[in-house]
């Protein structure tokens, strides 16, 4: 905590990592994608099945 102190707002004690779309663009629009195709099949299969 005395470092902290001594640091001011120079230096956060949590650093906050970038959200993933910020990191890996290219990584990021396949897990969506993933994502967006599992949840339409469950939505299909709950629509067919009652």
């Amino acid at each position: 905590m005395l470092l902290a102190l001594e640091r001011g707002e120079a230096s956060p004690l949590l650093r906050r990592r970038a959200p993933l779309i910020e990191r890996s663009p290219a990584g990021a629009w396949p897990l969506l994608a993933a994502i967006s195709i599992a949840l339409n099949l469950m939505l299909l299969f709950l629509l067919l099945a009652s």
